[in-house]
């Protein structure tokens, strides 16, 4: 008896509420709850796509298949919309997808829970919930199996109490319990009732139908009893059992290295800036030389998301081309960097920006194609980069790199430039307050209004010191008056702390004045002996980058000169030019120092005003960092197991060609001998010692062989019989090919599926070949292997005969 298509659609119906309500416990690890929305939509998706599909009677893995299809259509219109074709998704729609999962994962491995919420988290915990739903619909409706059911709704329960730093209230658990309790109990009920719709015979006497519906009242208050004892149990018990540690997932979910969700910015899994400074360690970190007068801070990592509390750096896009902003009418100065001794652990990488080329000594690596970060895959002890050092001056940058007085305008379609205009909402009003209080600060306030150069510049000079900030590794809470609660705010308010938050300052009042800007992370150039410089842990530092179109992004320095020193020679404000003389500096300078006009070829061949530029990679570091993507060692894997399933396939093809091809004496033979080895294949297997026409019966019979393929079966037959007791020189060398297919064909549909894959997959014509090949190529091995043996033996032999007919030569010789 099948399910009725009512009673199929009632059960989705179910499986989706109950997946929706597992989920619910989710909404404990996430600040905000806009993700159920989203997720209440794709559950539903879920659960209507396979409803129709059930209905059209499709198989289990079609409609799985278009479930994850809707789920994925629906996430790309609804996260990267504006990347897609007419709504077919593209390249582009997966990398914009791709950067949100990896926001989410910088924001669980930074933040403690509740996380923030943000794009990446809400997409995410959406296509979990997803996820659950379309598990629980295949497992209880598709394969009939609801018990089974519980374990993804038991799952997601014990991801949301694993990760918790609290305990999770029961009712998430009695809600999600009694959700799967109902879908087992329905179609309990529905297993029970088929008993009583047998036919009866004589041997099974008619019973009264009230017995069949009291049987099964009394089973149904029988199982909600128990269900009911049974989840009472699991709330109370725990209760009352020590709390051990949980290993659920890892370590948890979302725990910060001190267990707390504070603002903190790291880069590495063994150097966290906060924590760093905080300790002030003296611990060597790595040495360098460099062709540098006066080396600058060495990066290692650009951030441009904050989520109130926390930086992180996009989902890196990772290749061998380098993202270089810088002008060709800008001058620059080809520098070469080489670290020893390097102890930070993977993917961490410091050098000074923009790289141009590196040369990691053998070990893998590529670099992100936003930023120019560059990234390894194992620690890289030693390595050496070249970067470009660009002449900058207040005027290029006050004016761009036209020469026309006024800056230039930004490119409205970069995204990464857009992101970095974001500021943050819970330190807005504070921010903008600065702001106007650096530009009253200025001394020349209208320019510092006006010019972002200029506006940088005050901002810069007022956290150095026109607004009263201390430099301090101990940061002081806000007055109770203030009610400041995110660390920028608090910082402002107490002018109180180190790099980080003078740097997270000047980044987000840059950003609303408009000026693009993010935060760099990485070290001073540390402590020079003889031309070698050393940098410690207590040399970790944070400052921020604004983008100034031509001349890409700048570093600042608003940390005070007791931790950095001077700041940079082109944030040192000069008089505003205007004129000819504005945009005197744009020469271009080569390696060796010397300078030609800008009209001129650039000193580095290939750098354009943002371009890609590719960087030296050998070619096992693409091929690697290729394959450090997961869903590229997915792909992968997929095309293996994809070409290895079809070997067999290809084979028995190939075979079939080769022995029935035209001129060969044997073909008819040949062409009988595939029919007969692809219907065994089918399970189609004539009696041994049966005749063709006992065999051509038994086909025609066992496969239920339509009309057009019993005339193909017949044709094939009777030209073997005229094949083999023809007389010599008449045998006719007919191609079969068109009839045994048309036979093949025919007797295939008249299999199960399995029957039909397993035929396809593994047919047994290839199958003993390849074992002939292997026992073949075994055999020679075991030859050879003799052969060599046998060599050996009589070397040494001839060499102990030897041995032995010259030793009594020795004696004579010595008596």
């Amino acid at each position: 008896m099948t399910t009725p298509a009512s009673t199929r659609s009632a059960d989705a119906a179910l499986a989706a509420v109950a997946s929706l309500v597992a989920s619910l416990g989710l909404s404990t690890l996430v600040q905000h709850q806009a993700w159920v929305t989203q997720a209440a939509w794709l559950v539903a998706l879920v659960a209507l796509v396979g409803a129709l599909l059930r209905r059209a009677h499709a198989g289990g893995l079609v409609v799985v298949l278009g479930q994850l299809a809707a789920v994925g259509l629906t996430t790309t219109w609804t996260h990267a919309g504006s990347s897609t074709w007419y709504g077919v998704p593209t390249s582009a729609s997966m990398e914009a997808l791709d950067a949100l999962v990896g926001e989410f994962g910088t924001t669980v491995s930074t933040s403690a829970a509740p996380i923030p919420t943000n794009a990446g988290v809400e997409m995410t915990f959406a296509l979990i919930a997803a996820a659950v739903a379309l598990a629980v619909d295949h497992v209880a409706v598709t394969r009939r199996a609801p018990a089974a059911a519980g374990i993804p709704l038991l799952a997601v329960f014990l991801a949301t109490a694993a990760n918790n730093g609290a305990a999770v209230s029961p009712v998430y658990f009695v809600a999600a319990a009694a959700a799967w309790l109902v879908l087992v109990a329905r179609q309990g009920r529905w297993r029970m009732r088929r008993w009583s719709d047998r036919v009866a015979d004589p041997a099974t006497p008619t019973s009264d139908p009230d017995d069949a519906r009291v049987a099964s009242l009394g089973f149904g208050a029988a199982a909600r009893r128990l269900g009911v004892a049974t989840i009472l149990l699991a709330v109370v018990v725990p209760a009352a059992l020590p709390h051990l540690p949980t290993r659920f997932l890892l370590d948890g979910l979302a725990r910060s290295a001190d267990g707390r969700g504070n603002a903190r910015v790291g880069y590495s899994s063994t150097l966290d800036v906060g924590r760093s400074l905080g300790g002030a360690s003296t611990a060597r970190v790595f040495t360098y030389r460099t062709t540098a007068p006066d080396p600058p801070p060495l990066r290692v990592v650009a951030a441009t998301d904050y989520d109130g509390t926390t930086w992180s750096r996009p989902r890196p896009i990772l290749g061998r081309a380098s993202r270089l902003e810088l002008s060709d009418r800008v001058a620059r100065v080809e520098r070469t960097l080489t670290v020893e001794d390097f102890t930070l652990d993977p993917p961490a990488v410091a050098t000074a920006q923009p790289v141009v080329a590196v040369d990691l000594r053998g070990t893998v690596w590529q670099v992100d194609e936003a930023t120019s970060d560059v990234y390894v895959r194992t620690q890289a002890g030693s390595y050496s980069t070249t970067y470009l050092e660009p002449q900058l001056t207040p005027a290029l940058l006050r004016d761009g790199v036209d020469g026309v007085p006024g800056p230039d305008p930004l490119p409205t379609s970069d995204r990464l430039v857009g992101q970095a205009l974001a500021v943050d909402r819970r330190s807005e009003a504070r921010v903008r307050a600065a702001l106007s209080a650096a530009r009253a600060a200025a001394p020349d306030p209208t320019a510092a209004a006006d010019s972002p150069y200029d506006t940088a510049i005050a901002i810069q000079d007022w956290l150095r010191g026109a607004g009263g900030f201390t430099y301090s590794l101990t940061l002081l809470d806000p007055t109770p008056t203030g009610r400041a609660r995110d660390p920028i705010s608090a910082f402002l308010e107490t002018k109180t702390g180190y790099c980080v938050q003078f740097a997270s300052a000047m980044v987000m009042m840059s950003r609303a004045a408009g000026i693009p800007a993010r935060m760099a992370i990485g070290f001073l150039p540390g402590s020079a002996v003889d031309g070698t410089y050393a940098v410690s842990a207590s040399d970790a530092h944070a400052w921020p980058e604004l983008y100034f179109p031509g001349a890409g992004w700048v570093r600042f320095e608003p940390t005070p000169a007791s931790r950095t020193g001077s700041p940079p020679s082109w944030t040192q404000a000069a008089p505003v030019t205007t004129g000819p003389d504005a945009s005197a500096t744009t020469a271009l300078v080569d390696p060796s120092g010397t300078t030609t006009p800008s009209s001129d070829r650039p000193a580095v061949e290939g750098l354009e005003d943002g371009v890609l530029t590719e960087i030296d990679q050998p070619w096992w570091d693409r091929v690697a960092g290729w394959l450090g993507e997961p869903w590229h060692l997915v792909l992968l894997a997929v095309a293996l197991g994809t070409c290895g399933a079809l070997v067999l396939p290809a084979t028995a093809y190939l075979l079939r060609v080769r022995r029935a091809g035209p001129g060969r004496g044997d073909r008819v033979e040949a062409h009988w001998a595939g029919l007969t080895a692809r219907l065994d294949d089918l399970g189609l297997r004539a009696p041994v010692g049966a005749t063709l026409r006992d065999a051509e019966r038994f086909y025609r019979s066992a496969a239920v062989l339509d009309e057009p393929a019993r005339a193909a079966l017949a044709q094939v037959v009777s030209t073997v019989e005229q094949s083999r007791y023809a007389r010599p020189g008449r045998a006719p060398d007919a191609d079969l090919g068109a009839a045994v297919r048309s036979v093949a064909r025919a007797a295939s549909r008249t299999r199960s599926r399995r029957q039909r894959v397993r035929a396809f997959l593994a047919p047994g014509q290839a199958t003993r070949w390849w074992r002939q090949v292997s026992a073949t190529a075994s055999a020679r091995l075991a030859r050879a292997g003799a052969r060599v043996s046998r060599m050996r033996r009589r070397r040494s032999g001839s060499r102990a005969q030897s041995g032995s007919r010259g030793q009594p030569r020795s004696r004579a010789q010595s008596r």
